[in-house]
């Protein structure tokens, strides 16, 4: 099982499996229903932690036009990035490196009313297989953290972006990492930062709930789709307050 654990735990298609059997689990959405409450974003269908505030902060510190290009790295199911596109009427193209996760956001795409069709692919942080400076802004959820490396990751990420368009996202930033140095080291300005309210007392409960009702989720998805979050929340706790989630904002100066 360790040996498990230390292999999950690096991989950046770490969820594979939990998309593979759909991604979906009624008992895990009630779990962050009832922590999150009127925060949790029913319309987006999200799997992970990320709040309603968290999706309206993004469109605002992105403040795109009508028909700007949006990219959401690590789109995951689609949602909360269909979400936002909704808010601020943008073109969106989500990548994920999960190949069944794309799947799942063509078919969520029929929940949102969106002017622009979104178009859905399988990449991943460090290649988006998008062209130069074609994204007038980007946005990634809870997925940076797990990127292997993250220089790259941010040189891609910049590559695509117009200049003076912004990078918003949400992510876990260990003690270690200097995130202003990181983006400098990429050509990115960071703008802003700050420690996502509420954050650590959610998780928290959600990883309880998750071990409290493992047998009824295992029942539910399957034995390998649950390893993951049953990983999750038996190691993360203790490494939660060294490695608070942030919220992050950096800009393509040229």
């Amino acid at each position: 099982m360790a040996e498990a654990t230390t292999y999950l735990s690096f991989r950046e298609d770490r969820y594979r499996e939990f998309f593979r059997y759909g991604g979906a689990s009624e008992l895990l959405t009630n779990i962050y229903r009832d922590v999150y409450r009127d925060d949790y974003p029913e319309e987006a269908s999200p799997f992970g932690f990320v709040t309603r505030r968290d999706l309206e902060w993004i469109a605002d510190e992105l403040r795109l036009s009508a028909g700007a290009s949006l990219l959401d790295v690590g789109c995951g199911r689609g949602g909360p990035g269909m979400a936002v596109a909704q808010k601020l009427d943008a073109r969106l193209t989500g990548i994920d490196i999960v190949a069944e996760a794309v799947a799942l956001a063509r078919q969520l795409q029929k929940r949102f009313r969106l002017r622009f069709a979104p178009v859905f692919a399988q990449g991943s942080f460090d290649r988006t297989g998008l062209p130069d400076e074609s994204m007038d802004g980007v946005m990634s959820v809870d997925c940076f953290w797990m990127v292997l490396d993250k220089m790259a990751a941010l040189g891609e990420v910049k590559r695509v972006m117009m200049p003076g368009a912004k990078l918003a996202m949400t992510t876990w930033v260990p003690s270690y990492l200097d995130m202003k140095s990181l983006l400098a080291g990429a050509s990115l300005r960071l703008c802003h930062q700050e420690i996502a309210p509420l954050w650590m007392e959610r998780q928290l409960r959600v990883y309880e709930q998750i071990l409290k009702n493992r047998q009824e989720l295992e029942r539910e998805l399957g034995a390998d789709a649950i390893r993951v979050l049953v990983s999750e929340s038996e190691n993360a706790p203790a490494h939660l307050a060294e490695t608070p989630r942030m919220r992050i904002v950096a800009e393509r100066a040229s």
